[in-house]
């Protein structure tokens, strides 16, 4: 019999979203999964409260404050452990869509992969089918910079099959029974973004591997365009990673160099504000962490 996947999809104002990807994963192939719906508290849950399809297909949680991709996560993980102890956590966003293939794929890559720690699949932008998002990635222990090098390629014979990574992006993110008990749930202090980096680099400590398999096809409902984000985006992007170079950068000086001469070339292209940047940065220097009001 297959083994208890316990699925985890957070919502912020995203009821559409995930309403889709909930039908999506009930035509999975793999039958024996969860689905368990975090609202993070959305200015306006109602919709999800009385959605018949979502209550009779999902456990659905309702927390009282957006605490983050972490802790709707991490809320999420502890509810599967009291009521279901599953023998996998999948860590979903809610706004992609998944073939029916992929969950059962995401199983089986972490089954028969030896001393497994996490495993991701092959992410393509849902408006642009034929364009990869992410498949697999990479985690540079110099420069402490996570990347996605398929991000905006084309498919092609590097992604097909399966081979060890050193970066799973959160997006989807397959974890075993054993390594959430030995690692632990994702760290809070982020808030948002970078959390993902900083389980990847915690799995790997305890010598465990990450892997990506090209048989697990997810959409993600995610803008191609390089246009400027949020100041909340930036902010949060900009801190956390100075804080990961610091954890995990093998020279650390060196790490925040190359992360600055990056900054610089990203502010002309226009993709950041310095403000934000500047701001970003005091914050890491006073040791700030978690939510901050912008």
């Amino acid at each position: 019999m297959d083994k208890l996947v316990a699925i985890i999809l957070v919502n912020y104002n995203g009821y559409r979203d995930t309403v889709n990807c909930v039908h999506s994963i009930l035509l999975s192939e793999y039958k024996n999964y969860k689905i368990i719906v975090v609202d993070n508290a959305s200015t306006n849950n109602e919709e999800l409260k009385k959605d018949k399809f979502l209550n009779e297909n999902t456990d659905l949680l309702f927390l009282d404050k957006n605490i983050g991709f972490s802790g709707g996560n991490n809320r999420g993980i502890e509810y599967a452990q009291k009521l279901y102890d599953p023998a996998y956590y999948l860590l979903l966003n809610n706004d992609t869509e998944i073939q029916d293939k992929a969950l059962g794929e995401l199983v089986e890559t972490f089954e028969r992969t030896e001393n497994c720690g996490l495993v991701t699949g092959k992410i393509f932008y849902y408006d642009n089918p034929e364009i990869l998002w992410a498949a697999g990635g990479k985690f540079d222990f110099h420069t402490g910079i996570a990347d996605q090098p398929a991000m905006g390629k084309r498919d092609g014979n590097e992604y097909a099959g399966e081979h060890e990574t050193t970066f799973c992006t959160g997006c989807v993110m397959l974890i075993s029974k054993e390594v959430m008990e030995r690692v632990g749930k994702l760290n809070e202090e982020f808030f948002l973004y970078a959390e993902d980096t900083d389980y990847c680099c915690r799995v790997m400590s305890e010598q465990y591997k990450l892997m990506y398999t090209g048989n697990a096809i997810i959409y993600h409902k995610v803008s191609a365009s390089s246009g400027r984000s949020s100041k909340i985006t930036q902010y949060y992007n900009i801190r956390n990673n100075f804080y990961i170079i610091k954890w995990y950068c093998r020279n650390k000086m060196y790490g925040y160099l190359k992360r600055w001469y990056r900054l610089m070339k990203e502010i002309m292209r226009g993709e950041y504000e310095l403000k934000n940047v500047i701001l970003a940065w005091k914050d890491f220097r006073k040791g700030i962490l978690g939510k901050v009001d912008i």
